[in-house]
């Protein structure tokens, strides 16, 4: 864990992170009430995904045009079903790096934001923040059970 005095005049980050249902939405709440704005890692990369889209195109270059309804946008059935029920952990392993890395990369680039607007403090609520290794860049981190 970071020591606090590092973020002397940089926002705080602070990670949530727990389990779909846990109640994370509910600590992000109740943060809010107080001032603190949180960033949704599942929302990022819902937006991150919307045609024309970089991540996206990534992925179908990976996994396959199949993953595709015939509008262009993503079939999240297709893409689980390639990935966890037909894939292997390498399947997973590359889904997990290319999503994360534009995830991360737009969770950064709120942060700066926020850091520019002296924002003192922010959640990221992100249920996949060790494995993606964001972990390291909060000052702390907080589980939801």
């Amino acid at each position: 864990m970071t020591d606090l005095n590092t973020y002397a005049g940089r926002t705080l980050r602070i990670g949530l992170t727990g389990p779909t249902g846990a109640g994370k939405g509910t600590v992000a709440a109740a943060f809010a009430r107080f001032g603190v704005p949180s960033i949704d890692t599942d929302k990022v990369y819902h937006d991150l995904l919307i045609p024309p889209s970089e991540c996206l195109g990534e992925l179908v270059g990976r996994v396959g045009q199949d993953i595709l309804n015939p509008d262009g946008t993503l079939d999240r059935r297709a893409l689980a079903r390639r990935v966890f029920d037909e894939g292997d952990e390498r399947d997973h392993d590359d889904l997990n790096r290319i999503t994360h890395r534009y995830v991360l990369d737009m969770v950064r680039a709120c942060c700066a934001g926020l850091d520019k607007a002296g924002v003192r403090a922010v959640l990221v609520d992100a249920p996949l923040l060790y494995e993606s290794g964001f972990d390291k860049e909060c000052g702390r981190v907080l589980a939801v059970l």
